[in-house]
């Protein structure tokens, strides 16, 4: 049975997970690069396969550099780009 908290976490998750596939690439040093869909079930923020990641999940791969969006040096003009 679910708790209370664990039903907002999850309804948290859910909208977060779909706010996420709106938003297809990042602006960074001004230029536009497609975001990296998730490769498989993402234990951090519950991406499925193919799936965007939700904004400052542990394990998004920058589309730039190739590193971890939360933890590269890329200039990120805003960190989601419609």
């Amino acid at each position: 049975m679910m708790t209370q908290t664990g039903t907002n976490s999850s309804r948290r998750r859910c909208a977060g997970l779909e706010e996420a596939q709106r938003h297809a690439e990042y602006l960074i040093g001004g230029r536009r690069y497609e975001r990296i869909p998730s490769g498989g079930a993402c234990a951090d923020c519950g991406a499925g396969p193919g799936k965007l990641h939700v904004a400052g999940c542990e394990e998004e791969i920058c589309p730039r550099c190739g590193g971890l969006v939360i933890a590269c040096d890329c200039a990120y003009g805003a960190r989601r780009a419609c």
